[in-house]
């Protein structure tokens, strides 16, 4: 019973969050939503932030699965490109989320989102770590580099209209990636 009472709270605020966003979001309207009471919720969760918190918690889990269900290079693209378009697409389809998941209050508080985040990293690393055009011994660091590079698109991304990159925009940062990697100018760095 319990299981299914977290569970239905944590849903309805996931879809809650997808259509008004966090800021709008209340304990009164996840419960509605769930079909719980509001006196359950706090039951279950000490405040709106905890609520939340499972919520972004749940949302780098899902993540790291998709990242890892795109392990597998597909015709053209490689280990890293296939990871790194999980994470893109994940933040393009799920912008409320993804701004919760990295919120800055979030993760500056709760050691268990930063370990969530850590593991849906270690997901991407191994896409790098897997791509023959790395030197193995960088792969850590090409992760860190272009981990941190997609977390600041995100946040580029949500400070658009519709929340989302200009085309234009995601192509020439597209274009000038492909030519990075390709040309391995990075390892070449070193």
């Amino acid at each position: 019973m319990e299981r299914n009472v977290r569970g239905r709270a944590i849903d309805a605020a996931a879809e809650l969050l997808r259509e008004v966003g966090a800021e709008k979001l209340s304990v009164r309207m996840i419960a509605d939503r769930a079909g719980i009471g509001t006196s359950s919720m706090y039951h279950y969760f000490g405040n709106k932030e905890d609520l939340l918190l499972q919520v972004a918690l749940n949302g780098f889990g899902d993540l790291a699965r998709e990242m890892e269900a795109a392990a597998e290079p597909r015709p053209g693209l490689g280990p890293f490109s296939t990871a790194a378009r999980a994470f893109l697409e994940y933040v393009a389809q799920r912008p409320a989320l993804y701004e919760l998941m990295f919120d800055q209050h979030l993760m500056a508080r709760h050691r268990g989102l930063r370990e969530a985040e850590r593991r849906a990293f270690t997901a991407f690393l191994d896409g790098v770590a897997r791509d023959r055009r790395f030197p193995p011994e960088l792969a850590r660091s090409i992760a860190t580099t272009f981990w941190t590079l997609g977390r600041g698109m995100g946040v580029t991304a949500l400070s658009q209209p519709g929340q989302q990159l200009d085309p234009a925009f995601r192509a020439a940062i597209s274009e000038a990636l492909a030519y990075l990697i390709d040309r391995n100018m990075l390892a070449e760095e070193r």
